[in-house]
């Protein structure tokens, strides 16, 4: 008889054999484990780009030592080899994104070289609920707003709207 109570594993798969993890996890023993896998995907990114003139501006490091562009770099650590890595880091470096930007379009470089197509359209659905939340965030934020003040930003942004369409 199968057993068919056991629950698939949530979260990222796991990037290194147990006996590796089990070294980083001494070496780092403060980390979590979302912390120790982003750890580990920047060290992977450091040995692929280290000897790259031309990635300089990823190694940066603030006066305290610390990474300036951790997070694209952990972001760089995913790609599934050197080369794309390295592709990807070339063109980061050109154009020298906002983290968050340069996070999404390094996203899409890599599932597009898995062969996994990226949602590039939303619908109106999922658009409304995400301004739904950024006025609820504004309004917690300055709580004596008025709505017709609300109404108002929403008009200007349909009218903004509108304008790019036409």
């Amino acid at each position: 008889m199968e057993n068919f109570s056991e629950k698939p594993k949530r979260g990222r798969p796991r990037r290194l054999d147990p006996t590796a993890e089990a070294l980083y996890r001494n070496l780092y023993p403060e980390h979590g484990a979302r912390s120790l896998q982003n750890t580990i995907y920047l060290i992977e990114a450091f040995g692929w780009l280290k000897d790259e003139t031309a990635c300089a501006w990823l190694m940066e490091k603030t006066p305290q030592g610390e990474w300036k562009r951790r997070t694209l770099m952990q972001e760089l650590g995913r790609f599934p080899d050197r080369e794309t890595a390295l592709e990807a880091a070339l063109w980061v470096c050109e154009r020298r994104p906002k983290v968050r930007e340069g996070v999404i379009e390094l996203r899409r470089l890599r599932l597009a070289h898995a062969g996994v197509e990226p949602q590039l359209a939303g619908d109106s659905d999922e658009l409304m609920q995400v301004l739904a939340k950024a006025i609820d965030g504004y309004r917690k934020r300055y709580p004596k707003t008025p709505w017709a003040d609300v109404l108002e930003a929403l008009e200007a942004l349909v009218t903004a709207v509108e304008e790019r369409v036409s």
